[in-house]
């Protein structure tokens, strides 16, 4: 598996499920598929560190079970932040997960669009509902590109407080890769 994960899986990672007759069923492509509370999807990666999107990241757990300098470094970084300022590490996932769910909206609305369109008949201009649509899309839009901003703001602002801890990640890394 390399950085990217294969679009047939969303539904699966999100765990899209719904009920029909009592039994819960899951989307895999265009077939339904029962789904059980119990199954469990493994993805393996021949990556050294993997650097997957943000998107990715709120879907699944990642398990890096390779050391490299790099990839120990972010881990020590990632840890020692969190415990130093908890809360900023609280706002970056939150911040990656707004950040997903407002390009998924995106998205949708992109998608919805070009679906009224293709749908439309006659002249485009006098589809009231078409019309509706894309002041509703381009209103949403510009609030999401401003979220966007906003979320991009903090998060550089939390990645240069992440910096102050960086020597101490760099020292712990070191320290572990001279015991193993």
């Amino acid at each position: 598996m390399g950085e990217n994960i294969d679009p047939i899986f969303d539904s699966i990672l999100q765990k899209a499920t719904y009920t029909k007759g009592g039994i819960k069923f899951l989307n895999v492509g265009s077939s339904a598929v029962e789904y059980n509370d119990d199954f469990k999807l493994y993805l393996v990666s021949n990556l050294s560190n993997p650097h997957y999107s943000p998107e990715v990241l709120t879907k699944v757990t990642l398990l890096n079970f390779t050391i490299t300098y790099e990839g120990l470094k972010d881990q020590m970084l990632s840890i020692v932040a969190k415990e130093e300022e908890p809360k900023d590490e609280e706002e970056k996932i939150r911040l990656m997960h707004d950040t997903a769910d407002s390009l998924n909206k995106k998205k949708q609305l992109e998608d919805n669009i070009l679906q009224l369109l293709a749908n439309s008949k006659g002249n485009v201009l006098e589809n009231v509902k078409l019309i509706q649509s894309l002041t509703e899309s381009k209103a949403t839009s510009e609030d999401i590109e401003v979220r966007l901003k906003n979320a991009k703001v903090t998060e550089d602002r939390i990645n240069n407080n992440r910096k102050n801890y960086e020597p101490v990640a760099v020292s712990a890394s070191h320290f572990y890769l001279l015991i193993v």
